[in-house]
């Protein structure tokens, strides 16, 4: 008998796949939660304050 079929998922692929999966979930869940504090804050539809660039930016 030959191993195991390759579209049967085996431990070692799950868990080798599992980080791919759950950044993009993180991020998503940290951009939600960014967007509903936001909204919560009252703060929806406003843009952020202007602020005039800081002179001493670009010496080095």
């Amino acid at each position: 008998m030959t191993g195991p079929h390759p579209w049967r998922p085996t431990r070692r692929r799950l868990t080798g796949t599992l980080p791919a999966v759950l950044a993009p979930v993180a991020a998503c869940c940290v951009a939600l939660a960014g967007l509903t504090t936001r909204v919560a804050g009252g703060n929806a539809g406003t843009r952020p304050a202007a602020r005039p660039p800081d002179p001493a930016a670009g010496v080095p």
